[in-house]
């Protein structure tokens, strides 16, 4: 299995090295999810089944032991039909509680086989998550308003919150609240093409960065709290991997952005989170996913209105409605505040990885992430470049 971890996640770093080649927006995460779906079920297990169950879906041999059971509960049942005439009691008692094992034995090695991929999850979303964190906000930048900040959060939020109510039918169940924490989070470190716009925008806002990092903070204790909760709600304290995200989430959502700023490697953090953290993890995720059912393609639609409009819509009512800002150039930092992108994807690997979530939702999520990236685009938006600052 670590040959099918490795193999999977080295192919999801060079799959985004080629987006990145092409020039294609979001590059990194699309060449990771391309690389999961290639080497996923949907092609590699259908073109290549032996290695695919091997490296990847893992439990080879209990999977042979429960169809070998299920074959003989199977051939008991049409001797029955064809006789007319039950077969002894006592035999198919056996092979009912040889069935029964044999499942039982199966999740067991599924789990077992599926260790070295959490691991791998775990440590690289905890790589991603630490790298990407927000910078601290330079003193001189002015303060906003608490209502700006509070539709920032509130607005996603609430947003997932319907969602969670009424497509995984309970608002209060882990998957939920990561679905929360995951699409209501602020944004981290800005992108090459945010940190341009920014400079545009510099000549009208003091820092328009800090203003995204210090307005996004609230979202981003919202998420991690929320986050946090659907661990507790999930798992036993007993599990070092989960005390170790337990630990890893509350420094980064509580002292936000302090490490990042004052450590000289923190942009070589970044750089390493973007470049081979966040492609390897969206394949290792990806590649679990049984994609034919498409029960991951609405939901991810429905996220990714959440994760990008949502957020943009939160940071333009909170600019309009609680400070003179204009309304193009408050519409101008929501798209910016909407590129939460890797800290989206760094919750839900670090969900899957300790089975919060299913992973066709943790599909959904990660594509509605992408969508971020690819269908918000702030330099199309025009800011309003002859109003004196807000």
């Amino acid at each position: 299995m670590l040959l099918g971890v490795g193999a999977v996640a080295a192919s999801g770093v060079f799959g985004g090295w080629l987006m990145a080649l092409a020039g294609a927006r979001g590059a990194r995460l699309m060449g990771g999810l391309l690389a999961g779906v290639v080497l996923g079920p949907a092609i590699a297990g259908a073109v290549w089944p032996s290695w695919h169950e091997e490296h990847i879906q893992g439990a080879v041999a209990e999977t042979a032991a429960l169809d070998q059971a299920q074959r003989a509960v199977a051939a008991r049942t049409l001797a029955e039909t064809a006789a007319g005439a039950p077969s002894d009691p006592q035999e198919s008692k056996q092979e009912l509680a040889r069935l029964a094992e044999a499942r039982a034995v199966l999740a067991t090695a599924h789990q077992r086989d599926a260790m070295p991929r959490n691991v791998a999850l775990a440590v690289l979303a905890s790589l991603l998550l630490v790298g990407m964190a927000p910078r601290r906000v330079a003193s001189g930048t002015p303060a906003s308003p608490l209502a700006m900040r509070v539709f920032v959060a509130a607005v996603p939020a609430t947003a997932a919150m319907l969602f969670g109510g009424w497509w995984l039918g309970n608002l209060y169940t882990p998957p939920s609240l990561v679905t929360i924490a995951a699409t209501c989070c602020g944004c981290g470190v800005l992108s090459s093409t945010h940190r341009r716009i920014c400079a545009r925008l510099s000549k009208l806002e003091p820092d328009p960065a800090g203003i995204i990092w210090r307005d996004g903070r609230l979202a981003m204790l919202l998420a991690g709290t929320v986050f946090l909760l659907a661990l507790s709600e999930q798992i036993t304290l007993d599990s070092p991997l989960t005390l170790s995200w337990i630990v890893i989430t509350s420094l980064t959502f509580v002292a936000i952005g302090r490490w990042s700023e004052l450590h000289p490697a923190s942009r070589q953090l970044a750089r390493l989170g973007n470049t081979v953290a966040l492609p390897a993890l969206a394949a290792l995720a990806a590649c679990a996913v049984p994609l034919g059912g498409l029960e991951w393609l609405i939901p991810a639609l429905i996220l990714s209105i959440i994760s990008g409009d949502g957020r943009t819509l939160g940071w333009f009512l909170g600019s309009v409605l609680s400070t003179t800002r204009p309304a193009g150039r408050s519409l101008m930092l929501g798209a910016i505040g909407a590129g939460a992108a890797p800290i989206q994807a760094a919750l839900t690997a670090a969900a899957i990885s300790l089975d919060v979530i299913p992973a066709w939702l943790g599909f959904s999520l990660l594509v509605a992430a992408l969508s971020t990236e690819v269908l918000v685009m702030p330099e199309r938006l025009g800011a309003d470049t002859t109003s004196a600052p807000g």
